[in-house]
């Protein structure tokens, strides 16, 4: 049995890290460029943006919108690069820095008693009617060890130092479990090429006279392409999976096709099960209208990526695959 966790920003805040959208807005802004027009291209940035969110894929889809800005032509474009660039080079430097102040053998600890917990803790979080269908999913490939692998659309390292901290001081004999040692890095990393663009071109206000040269950085397919990043083997890891869990991601429409695919992974088999954590305000444990409400807007998000060529009565039992675990903490321990 495999078991696929997609972790994004959540998890590195969990940690400690101020890694949200808007921590990085507050840094890019103080930070002054030697380049004039660089200078000229954020302010009129910052005057473009509106109310701050502290989701990444909002900047994605930030600068989707704010192409628009720029002249429809290829001069546009390099200055929409150039900006680009700046954006992406500070973002490196800014996590690179945040994550130096981690000393992870101090929190050995608690890293491997969190790891070694991960497949109980999972279970402990769902609802009864949620933790009976993942039981009877997992009683279905009951002779194989269960393995569960890592995807990360963090650009920082965090959770593989975790993992490997994990591995290297734990008997995994002691384990009914497996952990692959390698975690897929969706987006790149901090240091080696950060992707930072949206899904479509459609999430573009201006194709710059349709250049091709748009996609190649800042449309997120072609751009892992041609960066090398190998999202194939994941792809195959989850279609042999039964169960994905997601951690710390908004659900961004800069990552669509990950939410589209996601659903029809559910689509194709009903013993698919998909976890999703999320987290909002207030008390979910006391008010049951928060806890619901929290609940229907993650389906509501996930049932908007379904194919249109499905019915109601197939729709729901989709959902009905999708298990929802509001404000719970499946890695309890910090790093700063």
């Amino acid at each position: 049995m495999k078991t696929v966790i997609l972790v994004g920003n959540g998890f590195d805040l969990n940690m400690g890290l101020p890694t949200r959208y808007s921590d990085f807005l507050k840094y890019y802004q103080k930070i002054s460029s030697p380049d004039a027009s660089i200078r000229r291209l954020k302010r009129t940035f910052f005057r473009f943006i509106g109310p701050r969110s502290e989701n990444w894929a909002d900047l994605e889809e930030t600068l989707g919108k704010f192409t628009a800005r720029f002249p429809d032509s290829l001069s546009g474009l390099n200055d929409f690069f150039k900006l680009h660039a700046d954006i992406l080079s500070q973002i490196s430097r800014y996590l690179e820095n945040q994550v130096s102040n981690i000393h992870y053998p101090s929190a050995c600890s608690s890293i491997c008693d969190a790891f070694s917990s991960l497949p109980n803790m999972y279970l402990s979080h769902l609802n009864d009617i949620s933790r009976s269908i993942l039981n009877n999913t997992l009683a279905l490939d009951p002779q194989h060890q269960n393995t569960y692998t890592f995807a990360s659309f963090n650009y920082t390292k965090v959770l593989d130092m975790c993992v490997q901290m994990f591995l290297n001081n734990t008997h995994s004999a002691s384990q009914n479990w497996t952990l692959t040692p390698e975690v897929f890095h969706i987006h790149g990393y901090s240091n080696l090429h950060p992707i930072l663009g949206v899904d479509k071109l459609t999430q573009i206000n201006n194709h710059f006279q349709n250049t091709s040269d748009l996609a190649r950085g800042f449309i997120k397919e072609t751009t892992l392409s041609r960066c090398g990043i190998d999202v194939n083997t994941l792809i195959q890891i989850l279609q042999e999976s039964h169960i994905v869990l997601l951690y710390g991601l908004s659900l961004g429409v800069t990552d669509a096709s990950w939410w589209e695919y996601l659903v029809n992974w559910l689509v194709k088999d009903k013993d698919h099960q998909l976890i999703i954590y999320t987290r909002c305000d207030g008390n979910a444990d006391i008010n049951p209208r928060i806890y619901i409400t929290s609940v229907d807007s993650i389906l509501s998000t996930m049932a908007n990526y379904l194919p249109d060529t499905i019915d109601q009565k197939r729709k729901e039992v989709v959902l009905s695959q999708i298990h929802v675990i509001v404000n719970r903490n499946l890695f309890p321990f910090r790093l700063v």
